[in-house]
This record gives C-alpha cells, structure tokens and sequence, in this order.
C-alpha cells in the first residue's frame, strides 16, 4: 500500500508543474489538466492501482461478515484516487460508491463522498456533485463526520460553483476555506481567485487589495505578473494609488524576465492614464 501511494502523490505532483493556468479566465481551485496531461501520470496511477489491488487480493482477512485487515479500505480508497487522476470518472465514481457502501459511517466513507463529489464536478454532473456535497456538510454539522474534513469540502464547493461560472456562490465557500489552516501555495491561489472574481464583479477596491495580499506573498512568475497587471486593471481613480501601481509597472519594464510581455505592462499603464483622462 505504502509503494502504492508513494506512486500516486509522486504522479500527482508532477501534474501539478505540468498543468498550465489560464490567466484569461477564473481560475479552477483544483486544475487537473486534461487527458493529455493525464497520460504523463498513467504509470503512477497504475502503480497505485496494482498495488492496492495486490493487498486486497492477498491480506484480505473476512470472518463473520467482518474485515479484520485495517488496509483493505484504504486501498479501495487508493483505488478510486488512482482512476480519479487518470481521468477515467466511471471507474473511479464505481470504487468510490462502493467504500461508502462497504465502510459505511467510518471515516474513509466521509472521505469517499468528497472525492466523489469531486469526480462528477470533473464529469460535469454538478446536479450529484450537489448532493453528495451537501450530504457530507449534513454529516459534519450533525458530528458523524469529522470536521477536519470541512476545510476540503470548502474548497471542492468553491470549485464546483466556479465550474458552473457562479462565481457570487463561490466567494462564500473561498472566504471560509481561508479561515483554515493552507499550505502556502494553496493560499495565494484562493486570494487570486476571490481577487479575480472581485474584479469581475467591479468591486476594484476588493480586488485590489486580495491582488496585493497575492503579490507580497512572492506566488510563481506567471501568478506575479498576472496579479500586477490585474492590479492596474482594477484601478479606480477614487483609491488613490495610482502612483504606486504605476512604479509597480515601471519596475516590471526593467525585469528581464518580462521581455516577451512588454506590449501587456505598457496597455496596462495606459489604461490607467485613460482612466485618469490623461
């Protein structure tokens, strides 16, 4: 079990350098790529799938109607995580069902209906992506399931309203999701998305300071630069800050790096002059 899911986490964060985001758009919470990016991963998720299966074929132990080996769920569980990855939903949505029938009312059962719910979001099928996540907020609200697990289901709400692009529905579920304890990249990656939807909504002054909350957290090169530029983007005359935006942009004329995306800092800096009716 343990070679088996060393295999999937090591597929799974190399998805996560492959997979590009667009800036054009809101960005997804979770961004999974699509098939083509999950080919590169096939070897890891079939590792994790073999070998999850070879623990239930060979550890199995049922008496009495009762499994007395403590890794056979986690390996069904294993299972559907591995199909999830390869994008191959039917599967995965089968091998989750049945740990929530088979371990009802355990933990990996609570487990199995967020990936589940993630799963049809993935599918497009947000009617039952809708119920199973409600199904789990039901659980945790009465102590069946354990809270820790409403950090996740925050977030799996958030991406699956911006799925559907109701991204009003989203901001609540992003906001909760922050009052959580998220890994860094994690973090910058939900303030981005609320500065985006922010800004969508023309609420500039919001989006601005989610945008400058982003930026001085140092995220990735590409993050950096679409949140400066969004930054001048959602400038609005009555703020006032117009002189620091501008030295922002000034500053990213002289990076090096920035060469290819000249043509981008420059509009930005004339848009806000436009506003200003200079």
């Amino acid at each position: 079990y343990w070679n088996g899911n060393e295999s999937l986490k090591e597929g799974v964060t190399e998805l996560s350098k492959q997979v590009k985001d667009n800036y054009n758009e809101i960005l997804k919470v979770y961004n999974y790529g699509d098939k083509k990016d999950s080919k590169s991963i096939v070897t890891n998720c079939d590792r994790g799938i073999e070998k999850a299966s070879k623990v239930i074929q060979n550890h199995s132990m049922i008496f009495h109607g009762k499994q007395y080996c403590k890794w056979i769920d986690d390996s069904y569980f294993l299972i559907g995580k591995s199909y999830f990855y390869k994008q191959e939903y039917g599967l995965a949505i089968r091998t989750f069902e049945f740990v929530i029938k088979e371990y009802k009312n355990t933990p990996i059962s609570y487990e199995a209906m967020l990936w589940l719910a993630r799963t049809y979001n993935q599918k497009g099928d947000f009617k039952n992506a809708q119920t199973w996540l409600d199904l789990l907020q039901s659980n945790i609200d009465k102590g069946k399931a354990n809270s820790r697990l409403q950090k996740e289901l925050e977030l799996t709400y958030a991406n699956h309203f911006i799925l559907q692009k109701k991204y009003d529905k989203s901001k609540k579920h992003l906001l909760n999701a922050l009052e959580f304890k998220l890994k860094k990249d994690l973090k910058i990656r939900v303030k981005f998305i609320l500065a985006q939807i922010f800004q969508n909504e023309k609420y500039f002054e919001d989006a601005s300071d989610y945008y400058r909350q982003v930026i001085k957290m140092n995220p990735v090169y590409d993050m950096a630069f679409q949140a400066k530029i969004n930054l001048a983007k959602s400038y609005d005359t009555k703020s006032g800050d117009k002189e620091d935006i501008i030295k922002i942009l000034k500053k990213m004329l002289k990076d090096g790096k920035n060469q290819n995306y000249l043509d981008q800092i420059y509009y930005a800096l004339a848009d806000i002059y436009l506003k200003d009716n200079n």
